[in-house]
């Protein structure tokens, strides 16, 4: 995870570090947490996909 937010450090979010970055994308963005909102709660892929994009963009970025 840390890599891969590492790619698009340049866009995080002023005052944001690279590792505090990973450490939320890790405990949010989870396979336990897409298999509690697909599985346990029915959402649709599309649906989990579209939400993931939106809270990567307000958590994270700019």
């Amino acid at each position: 995870m840390h890599a891969l937010v590492a790619s698009f450090a340049p866009l995080l979010r002023d005052g944001l570090s690279v590792d505090e970055a990973a450490d939320v994308y890790w405990s949010v963005f989870t396979t336990e947490t897409m298999d509690a909102l697909v599985r346990g709660r029915g959402w649709s892929v599309e649906r989990y996909a579209d939400w993931i994009v939106d809270a990567v963009d307000r958590l994270l970025l700019r």
